[in-house]
């Protein structure tokens, strides 16, 4: 092909290229033609490559050709993502660092790991074992923590699932060994202590549940595979908004604290669009009435204090980031559209509801994919601003998946 600029020095074009902060707008750059691969990838050596700046997670929403993602450093432009064939159309659920992404092939079955970068799948379980006779139930898996990278020997995952045939049909959390077939477990089903998202933090996964409790689970297997389990339930204060609609909640840890992002839209009914963010900071205080107890509460941030928080549900969705690493950009709550999560997850006190939770369902509901953006949150308490479509709208629903965040 020949060179649309022929006669741009080679200096030149390495200045542009150094000046392209995502990784597929340069794999790009390098592929117009002979003369711009020939600039940016041989160099004298004198000259060294501009290092890419820190990464910005992908926001993965479905496409027409498969997963495509909207990438803010390259101005929320969209860029198809190259997968295996049999994974352009799985359900997307969560993500790992270093380019993991957990979904299912078979939308409620199949699921799996699969690495973007080298292609490599590990098998996640499609059952758990539950009760005293430790039956095997078929299990959705809606969200995912990891306590470490899946590669790492001993990382144990934690989920939030629906499960066939089991009544009442409530969402559960389960656990299981990286490269085990089968889960265990079955926590967090009554309904004051639904759990909606969890992050592993401190040695020990944190559930937080839907009246805004700390459920801490500290998994131990056995060699023969069964599971004892230590919890503790952190008690916090109750709280109300004031007429605001929770639309989700989600923790997220920074600067190695633990924070709450609870999300609101102007109505109870889920159709409408994220309006507004508060933020909680998790105090860890000693009891002033009795010795050796610890009690805490959530203090309200006035601010986000030069924090970016991307947040999602399960494993590495929820993340933070500071705003001094990333020129140009400015602090905000980075989100995208969950409410196909919300729906299944937490429909309400109708348990019948639940016969409807699995992905494409008899419902036959497909995912929303247009509530995505940012909210600027300049000022946490006086409402911090209108909410920013930063992201490639997408203006229909998608027919496989629901967003997910992406990281590299």
């Amino acid at each position: 092909m020949d060179a649309p600029f022929p006669n741009l020095p080679a200096d030149i074009l390495r200045q542009i290229y150094a000046l392209l902060a995502c990784p597929v707008d340069r794999l790009a750059m390098s592929r117009v033609c002979r003369l711009f691969r020939a600039a940016v990838t041989v160099h004298p050596p004198q000259i060294q490559a501009a290092p890419l700046p820190h990464q910005l997670p992908w926001l993965l929403l479905p496409h027409a050709e498969g997963p495509a993602f909207a990438c803010l450093l390259s101005g929320g432009g969209l860029h198809l993502l190259d997968v295996p064939g049999d994974a352009r159309f799985a359900r997307y659920f969560g993500a790992s660092r270093d380019c993991w992404l957990f979904l299912a092939f078979g939308q409620a079955q199949g699921h799996a790991l699969l690495n973007v970068r080298t292609e490599q799948r590990i098998c996640i379980p499609n059952a758990t074992r539950i009760g005293r006779g430790l039956e095997e139930y078929p299990m959705v898996i809606h969200a995912v923590a990891l306590s470490s990278s899946p590669l790492d020997e001993g990382c144990i995952a934690a989920a939030i699932v629906s499960c066939h045939g089991l009544h009442p049909a409530r969402p559960k959390v389960t656990f299981w060994r990286i490269g085990d077939l089968v889960a265990s477990g079955a926590f967090g089903t009554s309904w004051s202590l639904r759990v909606v998202d969890l992050v592993f933090h401190d040695g020990g996964f944190h559930c937080l549940t839907r009246d805004e409790r700390i459920l801490v689970c500290s998994p131990v297997f056995a060699e023969d595979g069964l599971l004892d389990v230590g919890m503790e339930l952190r008690l916090l204060p109750g709280r109300g908004y004031d007429g605001q609609h929770v639309h989700g909640r989600y923790i997220v840890e920074s600067r190695k604290e633990l924070l709450m992002v609870v999300r609101f839209s102007a109505s109870p009914l889920r159709q409408l669009p994220t309006s507004a963010f508060k933020i909680f900071r998790l105090i860890e205080a000693q009891s002033l009435t009795e010795v050796d107890k610890i009690e805490y509460s959530w203090d309200e941030l006035p601010a986000l204090d030069g924090r970016m928080l991307f947040v999602g549900q399960g494993c590495c969705c929820s993340t933070s980031y500071e705003v001094e690493d990333f020129p140009g950009f400015l602090e905000g709550v980075y989100f995208f559209d969950d409410r196909r999560f919300y729906n299944n997850v937490l429909p309400g006190e109708d348990d019948n509801f639940y016969n409807k939770v699995f992905p494409m369902g008899t419902d036959g509901i497909e995912y929303p994919c247009t509530d995505n953006g940012k909210w600027p949150g300049s000022s946490l308490c006086a409402g911090g601003g209108h909410v920013e479509r930063c992201f490639f709208q997408q203006e229909e629903q998608g027919g496989y998946t629901s967003p997910t965040w992406f990281l590299l």
